[in-house]
């Protein structure tokens, strides 16, 4: 019975001395003052899916999502939607990110979605369409890999009697 009860404060002891342990990996003080301060070097969240804190381009960092398939370029004060991303294996994913330009009083947001099927064309353009409530047309580009598709929906946010500004989704 002794013996029962030693392994089961062995085991109770690793178990509790593990998940500490956890705890305390997560805050490493010295590994957050050593990122970029900009919004998405900072959010843990949208970090995981940075290629490096380091910027590609003035202003952006290299975006890499979890099913591979491609890279681009976020702003460096963009916050990806932990609760909007979603993938399916490496054939499906949809993903939302948003920044502000407080000088000239912007929002922006960002829904994207990649499909990689046979008529992943036609059915991903009706999915965005309907989620986003986009009625515009889309522009097309391509490259030797991937097909893009760019619409932009621009309204005013505001209540009445209050200053106005544009909210511009694309």
């Amino acid at each position: 019975m002794k013996r029962l009860q030693m392994t089961i404060l062995i085991v109770f002891a690793i178990l509790i001395g593990g998940c500490t342990g956890m705890e305390k990996s997560g805050g490493n003080e010295e590994t957050m003052t050593e990122l970029p301060d900009t919004i998405a070097a900072q959010d843990e969240y949208t970090r995981s899916f940075l290629v490096s804190t380091d910027e590609v381009a003035d202003g952006h960092y290299a975006f890499k999502p979890w099913t591979e398939a491609y890279t681009m370029w976020i702003p460096v004060d963009g916050t990806l939607s932990e609760t909007f991303y979603e993938k399916r294996e490496k054939h499906w994913e949809r993903f939302s990110y948003s920044w502000e330009e407080q000088q000239k009083n912007l929002s922006y947001g960002i829904f994207g979605q990649f499909e990689d099927r046979p008529d992943s064309e036609e059915y991903g353009l009706n999915h965005l369409t309907r989620f986003s409530g986009f009625e515009g047309e889309y522009s097309k580009s391509d490259d030797e890999k991937n097909v893009y598709y760019y619409g932009e929906m621009i309204s005013e946010v505001g209540e009445e009697g209050e200053e106005k500004f544009l909210s511009i989704q694309t």
